[in-house]
């Protein structure tokens, strides 16, 4: 019965483990979307202050 417990306990620990991989691959690519996106507003924020100085 304790070989069972210990069993079913490893298995739940995997699981949790790989949704936990899960979570922080995705957690991380929206930040890489975010940041490609703040360099972009940058750019544009360049091109507009550009355009107001002349």
């Amino acid at each position: 019965m304790s070989k069972y417990i210990w069993q079913e306990f490893k298995r739940f620990i995997i699981k949790k483990r790989l949704l936990l991989i899960v979570i922080l691959i995705i957690t991380a690519a929206f930040g890489v979307i975010n940041v490609s996106k703040t360099k972009t507003l940058e750019g544009q924020l360049q091109g507009d202050k550009a355009l107001l100085n002349i």
